[in-house]
């Protein structure tokens, strides 16, 4: 499948993604979902989140800003989804940082409706209990290629998900293949929430292909980057910053779903 292909059929398909994310990229989370033309819902009150993933078509798991009584809310989701058999993404954001975030992801996965998890070295290390530093929620040294690929079969070994695990070199595995991407730029860590986007995204994606999770998951990965990338040419062709390559980023999104639902439609 090519990418073009996969955000046609989000466009058509139009899926109801809810999102239990945290406050500081909500409003990222639902603008990306709305430019790869999915419909994002955000609820986190434990009252109607089972309810509201009843009628949804994907569910994203996120992990920042947690609370008990969120957490309570995702495990309700997760039992929704799994009678819905819909796909389910984690984002462990920081899951190295504390003891409640990382007994709350394994919280999660003890379920086993997780589908996917997404996250740097560092969170997806602590998930599967291999240690390491961590400077906020994002990914500290440069890890080489070979302890990448160990990690990410190693984490799915543990849970049985989808591993897509983010950096400088992005590697995706199922259990049966290891795909690697190196789209994006680093300046995209300088815009809040890019993660939690491309988890979002991945979400997406998901809802309408799941024969070949791990090629979907490549193909988001990838888009999101390359987006990414023309979205800070574009800012620093005409002299602007971080805040405007993050509105292009999202333009780009939607520009590309735009030109895919035509070429499909061809």
């Amino acid at each position: 499948m090519k990418a073009e292909e996969l955000f046609a059929k989000i466009a058509e398909k139009s899926p109801l993604i809810h999102c239990i994310t945290n406050y500081v990229t909500i409003n990222q989370c639902a603008n990306i979902l709305l430019a790869c033309g999915a419909s994002p819902i955000m609820a986190d009150c434990a009252l109607e989140t089972a309810e509201i993933t009843a009628h949804s078509d994907g569910l994203v798991l996120n992990l920042g800003m947690l609370s008990p009584d969120k957490l309570d809310a995702m495990l309700l989701s997760a039992e929704a989804a799994a009678k819905k058999h819909i796909p389910v993404v984690l984002d462990p954001v920081g899951a190295g940082i504390s003891e409640f975030r990382r007994n709350a992801a394994k919280q999660l996965l003890d379920t086993g409706v997780i589908t996917a998890i997404r996250g740097n070295f560092s969170e997806i290390s602590a998930v599967c209990g291999i240690m390491s530093g961590e400077k906020g929620v994002d990914s500290g040294d440069a890890i080489s290629e070979d302890i990448s690929r160990e990690t990410v079969i190693s984490a799915y070994n543990q849970t049985g998900a989808v591993i897509i695990m983010t950096g400088e070199t992005d590697f995706i595995y199922d259990g049966r293949t290891v795909f690697t991407e190196k789209s994006g730029v680093p300046q995209m860590k300088k815009i809040t929430g890019t993660g939690c986007m491309l988890t979002s995204l991945i979400c997406a994606a998901l809802t309408v292909s799941v024969e070949n999770p791990a090629e979907v998951c490549a193909l988001a990965v990838r888009t999101f980057g390359k987006c990414g990338e023309d979205a800070f040419r574009i800012a620093e062709k005409n002299g602007l910053g971080t805040a405007s390559a993050a509105a292009y980023l999202i333009d780009n999104i939607s520009r590309f779903t735009e030109r895919s639902s035509r070429l499909e439609k061809l």
